[in-house]
């Protein structure tokens, strides 16, 4: 039996649904009121304003993100440095939906740069568990840097790499983890 969703969870995915047709600059509370079916009361309830509607998104992608890296860890035999190798594989499989979102708010940043401030305290509690004990922070940076280059010059559609290359560079950053 599928589970129902909440208000809250129907008002997010409509307000991913606006930002990934409109763009994250021309996302309107009428826009996800109509998206959502709910009232403006009931998405001014769990949100009091488009700025609050915004941070819950952001959250709720880094959250995603952080939940495929934990469970692509939880798969991994033990190691000390599993969380920073599941944080290089799980850039194979985001998700194009997320990954759209992810770049209208991205261009949405460029414009208003505090929109990012709820994913940049997140993003850096989730380095933390990157780095291994017996890792320099460092070379965690370094891995980490260089999987996020990857997935945002994807995102922008910019990538150098084919799906070969992309996938010796994954290789190349599990190999620098390991050693």
């Amino acid at each position: 039996m599928k589970k129902k969703k909440n208000c809250k969870e129907t008002i997010l995915d409509a307000a991913e649904d606006v930002v990934v047709e409109s763009g994250a600059v021309h996302m309107t509370l009428d826009a996800v009121c109509s998206k959502a079916g709910v009232s403006k009361g009931g998405l001014l309830y769990h949100f009091p304003n488009k700025e609050s509607l915004i941070d819950a998104m952001l959250l709720r992608l880094v959250e995603r993100f952080e939940t495929a890296r934990s469970a692509a860890s939880e798969k991994m035999r033990e190691d000390p440095r599993r969380n920073i190798k599941a944080h290089v594989t799980t850039f194979l499989s985001r998700d194009k939906r997320m990954n759209k979102v992810c770049a209208a708010f991205v261009a949405a940043a460029a414009h208003n740069p505090n929109l990012i401030s709820t994913a940049k305290r997140s993003r850096k509690k989730a380095f933390e568990k990157l780095v291994a004990p017996d890792m320099r922070w460092e070379t965690a940076a370094v891995i980490a840097l260089a999987v996020d280059g990857l997935w945002l010059t994807k995102l922008l559609g910019i990538a150098p790499f084919n799906a070969r290359e992309q996938k010796a560079i994954i290789d190349e950053l599990l190999k620098i983890a390991n050693e």
